[in-house]
């Protein structure tokens, strides 16, 4: 049928509820987009505005003439990635996004010492704090999710006022398989938290 076509209405992607960062992909070769989002890790509170795109735009590269004209412009692909900050300085996080790794210690029974120790003692530096995970960014009504099904993100220590927190820069990376792209999409979905979460 001849005409313009009406605009539907517009589909948001508003907020965020959750931040997801899911178990490790073993063979990206035989994963779909339903093994890796199966399970993962809700990260908790994260420090407000931190949430923001880091990805290179697309833009255009031009081939000119001697006269400085425009012959062609060639279209070179952007990124994607995103940075935020983690509320939750805790040992599991430090251990996962930081690297870190137990500190073997006797656990004080009293406090005789300057300072007793009846906790974990987790110690990191001597690897650079990256991983490779899925991660996923839930929008504010739970219903849609941004997934980059294989990131790699780098963690460093930050400070908001006189709140430490984990600052993350999650990039995407190539993953264009058969069941994957390098970053996805998908509405109408539910958030189910594992029973006794």
């Amino acid at each position: 049928m001849a005409g313009i076509q009406k605009a539907p209405t517009t589909s948001v992607f508003n907020g965020q509820s959750y931040l997801i960062i899911f178990d490790e992909v073993e063979d990206y070769s035989t994963a779909t987009i339903d093994t890796i989002l199966a399970s993962g890790l809700d990260l908790g509170q994260i420090f407000e505005g931190s949430t923001q795109m880091n990805g290179e735009d697309a833009s255009f590269e031009d081939k000119r003439d001697e006269q400085g004209d425009v012959i062609v412009s060639d279209p070179v692909a952007g990124t994607d990635g995103f940075d935020f900050e983690m509320a939750d300085f805790s040992a599991a996080k430090l251990q996962m996004f930081m690297r870190g790794r137990k500190i073997t210690h006797t656990a004080s029974t009293d406090n005789t010492a300057g300072i007793s120790i009846k906790g974990d003692v987790i110690g990191w530096g001597d690897k650079i704090p990256i991983i490779e995970r899925p991660i996923g960014i839930i929008n504010d009504k739970t219903d849609k999710i941004l997934i980059y099904p294989k990131a790699r993100i780098v963690t460093s220590r930050n400070t908001e006022d006189k709140l430490f927190v984990l600052k993350s820069t999650a990039k995407a990376q190539d993953c264009n398989t058969e069941n994957l792209n390098t970053v996805m999409y998908a509405d109408k979905i539910s958030v189910n938290f594992a029973t006794g979460a």
